[in-house]
């Protein structure tokens, strides 16, 4: 009976190894100053724990996916207000298109929050840390890897691609992605994102491209909204100004009408043709009638 017990477990271990793994945490809570108010993270390498209550609200606004069951994440609720006020930006630009901001949001709630961010995310630099207030010794996490689907990716920058910036006539992502909107595309605007030189990531997070499970990582791959699709039942798609795949096909010029023929001739030339004939012949009638008469 001994023998057989830590024979099943072994057995389930080998054939369930994906419940194993899939909820398991790179960090959790805030550490040392990265720069100015910004922080590290701490790195902790656990499952995920339950969210205090005073962040229901927060998690339900900006991540409605993970509010279920015991709500257990990989981010406390300081996080989640880091999140809120680093989303700000792009809030101002792409909100207007509804599924394209979504799918943004959606790829930062992974990355903070995420119970199963030991699947796609990889820390490659951390430093230890004292904590003053409690003369604590922990870790800040300084630089990342982040599996990313390139289906993901992909189908995020063609949402919000022609999202146009409030008041001017500018592609938002103009003002998003470093460098002009024409030469913006999936795998240059995440890395500007997360580029720490942009003045907004604490640290830089290196995203890796993938739709394959690559070096024992499995790519964020999340399920997208296109432009055309409503968020939600109350939210709707996308305005066609900011989504062509929303106008439909450009309409198409009527045909030129129908020339009208005489005899099989364009009827304008028989009648102009006509007409001048019918002067000379009156013309010249005219000229040896006159000549007759004299």
């Amino acid at each position: 009976m001994s023998v057989r017990g830590p024979a099943l477990g072994l057995l389930l271990l080998l054939f369930c190894p994906a419940q194993v793994f899939s909820q398991s945490c790179i960090w959790y809570g805030e550490c040392g100053i990265a720069s100015g108010d910004k922080r590290y993270n701490c790195r902790y390498s656990g499952p995920p724990n339950p969210l205090p209550h005073n962040g229901y609200d927060l998690v339900q606004e900006l991540c409605p996916g993970f509010f279920f069951g015991e709500v257990r994440l990989c981010c406390d609720v300081q996080q989640l207000h880091t999140l809120k006020d680093n989303l700000q930006l792009p809030l101002q630009f792409l909100s207007r298109c509804p599924s394209c901001f979504y799918n943004l949001v959606n790829l930062f709630c992974e990355l903070t929050c995420s119970p199963r961010q030991s699947q796609f995310l990889n820390v490659t630099v951390a430093e230890d840390y004292v904590d003053p207030t409690t003369n604590e010794t922990r870790t800040n996490v300084k630089e990342l890897q982040y599996y990313v689907g390139e289906r993901f990716a992909n189908a995020m920058y063609n949402a919000c691609r022609d999202v146009e910036a409030p008041s001017s006539n500018e592609k938002a992502l103009g003002l998003l992605c470093g460098r002009e909107a024409s030469a913006c595309n999936a795998t240059n605007w995440i890395e500007y994102m997360f580029n720490k030189d942009n003045g907004q990531a604490p640290f830089t997070i290196t995203p890796v491209f993938s739709d394959l499970p690559t070096h024992g990582m499995q790519p964020m791959n999340n399920a997208t909204k296109g432009c055309d699709e409503s968020v939600d039942e109350v939210t709707g798609p996308c305005s066609c100004q900011d989504c062509s795949a929303v106008c439909g096909p450009k309409p198409q010029p009527p045909p030129p009408p129908v020339p009208w023929r005489i005899l099989g001739l364009d009827a304008m030339y028989v009648i102009m043709w006509s007409t001048y004939m019918a002067f000379l012949l009156v013309f010249f009638g005219a000229f040896f009638a006159v000549w007759c008469y004299r």
